[in-house]
Formats: C-alpha cells, structure tokens, sequence
C-alpha cells in the first residue's frame, strides 16, 4: 500500500480554477499516472508508504488551462489500476 501526495501552487491552482470535486479528480490523475510510471519504470519505493510528486506550478506545468477534463476522471475511492512492469 502507498499514498501519493500531489501538491498544487496556488499560482498554477488560480490559473486553472479547480475547485472542489474538480480539483481532486486531477490531483487524483497526475498522482495516478505518477505511480505507473514508477511501476512500470520499476522505482516504487519498497520501503517507504509515502511518494511525493513534484509541485505543480506554472514553471513545471505551463499549460494556461488544465490538460485533463475533470469531468472525465473517475471518482478515486475504490479505483484499481493494473500496471505491467517493463523489467530488463
């Protein structure tokens, strides 16, 4: 079991204008997305429950709109999401 913080700049939240619901379910996508490419890359910490991904700011994400459609993301309570690992 891990948990994923994704911390958000107030700069970068203003700019997209999420809010509540909207607001978590892409949080819930960067995060998600985050943890297959450590699957998949084989760099999920064994040891530690914690990952964080980096901050999303307007210098690490320059997009003037958000790039994901809310609206579009599942609900995260009760998600499964099977990722192959690529092992050499």
């Amino acid at each position: 079991m891990h948990r994923i913080i994704v911390p958000i700049s107030r700069t970068r939240l203003a700019g997209w204008a999420l809010k509540g619901n909207e607001l978590i379910r892409v949080l819930f996508e960067y995060g998600k997305r985050h943890v297959e490419e450590c699957v998949r890359a084989d760099e999920l910490p064994a040891t530690e429950e914690t990952i964080r991904y980096p901050e999303i700011t307007p210098d690490t994400h320059p997009e003037t709109s958000c790039p994901f459609d809310a609206g579009a993301i599942p609900w995260p309570k009760g998600v499964q999401q099977f990722v192959e690992q690529h092992r050499s």
